[in-house]
């Protein structure tokens, strides 16, 4: 990213390219892989971690803001996302962001702030300003270094996890119309995934989600014959059974779905159903 977004301001700011507050002290962004559904929208959850109670207690009393800049350089596409609190889940259309993009995090107060001065500003800092420095609505207070964002061709997944606000949390819903299989989820238990991803915890998830659906897949097969996720999950029962009817197939899925991810972990089982499809 540029040196700019982390130049010259006429008060601290809270940023590792600067001094303004004590060393321990630290604003980033956390930002696992982004969902690319069929529809060509992208949800991106984000999450802030602030090392800095000062402006932890700004951002949870609403005086100041998390902000994401999102900027792609192939398409000049540059948006601002306020997001409530530390994390969420961006919205965003491929066509306009269509290979990579970067997000930069903020944190801006939301309103006037009068005599703005935090404990956690550097001794030099303290001295420039002893009584502080007003501030308008707006002003900078943090800024993070940028994530650069790759997306990824939907068509080499077989899974589609979306958001679904009608259902309730804790329920999911499996769609196997599509080419790939859309598993629907309150956004919380989105929230609650990518969380699992970033502590190695997925397989927890595993057996509530992704292997039911596998299953209710495998029952599926017959009817829907042509679709990528059938073609790929028979291969993925050929390996693990042999040859099999689609009939039978479906009159012992849970058995099987239960023996695709036997002796392998969960996100070995996924990797084994992401690539592309290539000799069928």
């Amino acid at each position: 990213m540029s040196h700019s977004s982390h130049g010259v301001f006429p008060h601290p700011v809270l940023s590792p390219r600067r001094r303004d507050y004590r060393p321990e002290c630290e604003f980033k962004l956390v930002v696992p892989e982004p969902i690319l559904n069929a529809q060509g929208e992208i949800n991106i959850p984000v999450e802030f971690l602030i090392d800095c109670p000062s402006l932890d207690r700004l951002v949870e009393d609403e005086r100041a803001a998390c902000v994401c800049l999102v900027e792609c350089a192939s398409t000049y596409q540059r948006r601002a996302f306020s997001v409530r609190g530390f994390q969420d889940i961006l919205g965003l259309h491929h066509v306009d962001l269509p290979d990579s993009f970067r997000i930069t995090p903020y944190i801006a107060a939301t309103q006037a702030i009068n005599g703005f001065c935090v404990e956690e500003f550097s001794e030099v800092a303290k001295i420039l300003l002893p009584r502080g420095i007003d501030l308008q609505a707006g002003a900078v207070l943090a800024i993070g270094d940028a994530v650069e964002i790759e997306v990824k061709d939907p068509g080499t997944s077989i899974f589609n996890l979306g958001v679904d606000s009608s259902l309730p949390p804790g329920i999911f819903a499996t769609d196997l119309s599509g080419e790939r299989i859309a598993i629907n989820v309150h956004r919380d238990d989105l929230r609650r995934v990518h969380q699992l991803r970033r502590q190695n915890g997925l397989a927890l998830m595993g057996q509530a989600l992704f292997l039911h659906s596998v299953g209710e897949a495998l029952r599926g097969l017959a009817d829907h014959p042509n679709k990528r996720w059938a073609t790929v999950l028979r291969r993925t029962v050929r390996e693990v059974k042999g040859e099999m009817a689609d009939e039978d197939v479906a009159e012992h899925s849970e058995r099987i779905a239960q023996e695709i991810f036997q002796g392998k972990s969960f996100s070995g089982f996924l990797d084994a159903m992401l690539p592309e499809i290539q000799d069928e």
